[in-house]
């Protein structure tokens, strides 16, 4: 059985067509995105936080991308998360539920008053973000070396 399979039966995910040159795009994006992070920690630790977060969740898109497939409906955030860690395997588990955890935090600083960032929160959300895009654009160039993805 397919570990996409019952995401799809679930509609939490459809299929999805997107051209190489666009998934490259999308982790390009990941990567500002946490270039943006670290050029935002001595302004605002929420902020570099948020960014961290923007970039794992921009590369674990383009990895569904990359599967042909897109998340949809409720819960999107979720749905890439709960994938992007079935199509990577048990060796991503620990970065995998550190990515739900901070997807976690998010929701509680974006959708709830108070919520706060420390700096030493931002700084691991930043190393985890750091090591989940270089895994991840790793995994995929491993999976198509024709992505030949040039990013740093």
């Amino acid at each position: 059985m397919s570990l996409i399979k019952p995401f799809v039966d679930s509609g939490k995910l459809e299929k999805f067509q997107i051209e190489r040159e666009q998934i490259i795009q999308h982790v390009q994006a990941a990567f500002q995105d946490l270039n943006e992070a670290r050029k935002t920690f001595p302004v605002s630790d929420k902020a570099a936080y948020l960014f961290a977060y923007t970039a794992m969740l921009k590369i674990g898109r383009a990895l569904l991308f990359s599967e042909g497939y897109r998340p949809k409906g409720l819960g999107q955030h979720e749905t890439v998360i709960e994938v992007a860690g079935s199509i990577l395997g048990k060796e991503f588990g620990a970065l995998t539920q550190r990515f739900d955890a901070m997807r976690r935090k998010r929701n509680k600083v974006t959708y709830d008053i108070g919520g706060l960032i420390s700096h030493q929160e931002a700084q691991d959300g930043f190393d985890n973000a750091e090591q989940y895009l270089k895994k991840v654009r790793d995994f995929m160039e491993k999976k198509d070396p024709q992505l030949k993805l040039k990013l740093d």
